[in-house]
């Protein structure tokens, strides 16, 4: 029969206690790591020793990241989430799929669930559809000349665009760029060879996403040295 213990509990930095005279020693440790604990026991005169670690690890409890919520997104745009956070390793949609990234492009409900060895988190939300403004500005003049303003030439946009086509034509007609990313925009070059001063034509035609109609504009640009 033990008839006392003393206890270190192999976390120094909680002073006295750190050291206990329990039988049942309950103890809070301050973070992940291992602890060497050790028990002096006494029976009558005789005494010896016990030791072991004791191992923290991190919380690995999943998540459900901020962005998956009730989303509200204009017409013609799409919803695109990823359901990864630093701990998950498995994932269901409402819809059976198994892959963290989704993309939405209809209103309605959904749920996510997100799940690690140790735990699972599930998410439900809505996503609905607005008419949203989509005019397009074109700027009449820019300056590329690498001073971080008015650097480049493209049209700004307040709505997502579809089968988007910007081109710019030099005096002669010959074509000096053309894209069909809305984020691209034209620096003053053709090539490795800088463009002169001067006016240049552009043509833009893009879908708006609220009417479905396919929208045309033509105009002129200054390119200043």
């Amino acid at each position: 029969k033990v008839d006392s213990v003393r206890w270190d509990l192999g976390d120094p930095a909680s002073g006295a206690d750190n050291y206990s005279t329990a039988f049942q020693v309950d103890h809070e440790y301050p973070g992940p790591g291992t602890y060497k604990v050790r028990a002096l026991v006494y029976n009558k005169c005789i005494a010896d020793t016990s030791t072991t670690f004791i191992t923290i690890t991190p919380d690995l409890s999943v998540q459900v990241p901020d962005q998956i919520k009730d989303t509200m997104i204009c017409l013609g745009d799409v919803l695109q989430l990823n359901a990864r956070n630093g701990s998950s390793n498995a994932y269901t949609w409402e819809n059976g799929l198994i892959l963290p990234d989704r993309t939405i492009t209809e209103a309605g409900s959904y749920r996510v669930m997100i799940m690690n060895d140790c735990s699972i988190a599930v998410k439900e939300f809505k996503v609905s559809y607005d008419n949203c403004p989509c005019s397009v500005f074109v700027p009449n003049a820019f300056s590329p000349n690498n001073d971080g303003l008015n650097d480049v030439f493209k049209p700004a946009t307040q709505c997502y665009t579809r089968d988007y086509r910007f081109e710019i034509y030099n005096r002669f007609g010959s074509k000096v760029f053309s894209s069909t990313d809305p984020s691209r925009g034209w620096d003053g070059s053709t090539g490795p060879y800088p463009q002169s001063t001067g006016t240049f034509v552009w043509t833009l035609q893009y879908r708006d996403p609220n009417t479905r109609k396919m929208l045309f504009q033509k105009g002129t640009v200054v390119l200043l040295r």
